[in-house]
């Protein structure tokens, strides 16, 4: 039975995942080009200042790159996998997906087909992206690593920092009529968004998140120590700069933290309350 609020882990490679998307965003010199493919849509720095979307800007980018990285490995280990099956009888070849599908009780419906010879293999590669199977099952282990990743404000800052990189390249001017009247909606001038009204659900996940502490002075802002401390839900990169309304850039401040960062300070901390 589905209990609401909750969702099934299974952790189907989520560290591995997500050692790749803090090395893409650290600056690896060799992984580089995965931002670059994640930008060569044109139009996904748009689909990106929509408002606090619950599929956030930072969970579509964690797709993006398991998408790619899956691709990779899943061609790699059939190729290898298929060659080794065909010169050892007795080992039966089960392609890649099969595994990560059965991890997540995700029903294949290719499953049980004959790999005769590779072009089999790769016609059956086709077919997981036709029928949408693979795109579902990037998303359901992209869900996993944004759970983990998303306690992590140095990894959604350097996120942030990456997409407040291209924002500032967005010149309104270069937009026809009905492109404008698109944009408009979102930005006040070019790359930089409107302040809009953080939903309850934001500030629900953003304050269970964060303990319920000022993310820079650790004050209490419960309510249950003391009732004179003020939350404010603060952009880690701030609008001004080029940051989102997204879930992933929003961080728990108290008033004077708050305050004194100013609306074009760009800080966030590294110190989390331990377990015990």
């Amino acid at each position: 039975m589905k209990t609401k609020g909750f969702f099934r882990h299974t952790y189907f490679n989520t560290y591995y995942y997500a050692n790749i998307v803090n090395n893409v965003l650290s600056g690896d010199a060799e992984l580089l080009g995965f931002i670059s493919n994640f930008f060569a849509d044109e139009g996904i720095l748009y689909k990106l200042a929509e408002p606090f979307q619950k599929k956030s800007a930072f969970h579509v980018f964690i797709q993006h790159i398991v998408g790619e990285f899956f691709d990779n490995d899943m061609h790699e280990h059939d190729e290898r996998d298929f060659k080794y099956c065909q010169l050892h009888a007795r080992d039966k070849f089960t392609p890649y997906a099969v595994h990560a599908l059965d991890d997540y009780n995700m029903e294949n419906y290719l499953d049980g087909e004959e790999f005769k010879t590779y072009d089999d293999v790769e016609k059956y590669h086709e077919e997981l992206y036709l029928t949408g199977i693979l795109w579902d099952l990037y998303e359901k282990i992209a869900d996993e690593i944004f759970y983990l990743m998303f306690n992590n404000r140095k990894i959604l800052l350097l996120f942030n920092d990456m997409i407040a990189q291209r924002m500032d390249r967005i010149n309104l001017v270069d937009f026809d009529e009905e492109e404008y009247e698109q944009a408009a909606k979102y930005f006040t001038k070019a790359g930089i968004l409107k302040r809009v009204h953080i939903p309850e659900w934001c500030k629900k996940a953003v304050y269970f998140r964060d303990r319920g502490r000022c993310c820079l002075c650790h004050k209490d802002l419960s309510g249950i120590v003391s009732m004179n401390n003020k939350n404010h839900y603060d952009h880690i990169m701030p609008l001004a700069q080029g940051g989102l309304n997204d879930v992933a850039n929003i961080q728990l401040l108290c008033d004077s933290c708050n305050t004194s960062k100013g609306a074009r300070s760009i800080v966030t901390s590294e110190l989390y309350e331990s377990w015990f």
